[in-house]
């Protein structure tokens, strides 16, 4: 699937959730997916995920994960 659609213009929509994986400089993986109102982001064993709410806090300053497990859940199964 090509990018170029998103690149010349960020507000187009997209049938599926973004998902990404990569690793820090100490080697650990880190995964995530983006979704229109939810991101998780996922490092290491998965044992402190972060949950942002776009549709509340665009900036990704608050985790959600702990008030909103059931979110953290159904967004686990799209990057595992």
């Amino acid at each position: 699937m090509s990018l170029r659609p998103f690149l010349e213009n960020p507000a187009a929509a997209s049938a599926k959730p973004a998902t990404a994986r990569g690793s820090h400089g100490d080697v650990r993986t880190v995964r995530t997916v983006r979704t229109d109102r939810w991101r998780l982001i996922v490092r290491g064993d998965g044992t402190r995920p972060e949950l942002f709410d776009y549709a509340t806090d665009p900036g990704e300053t608050t985790n959600h994960a702990a008030v909103h497990p059931e979110v953290v859940e159904s967004l686990m199964m799209l990057i595992r």
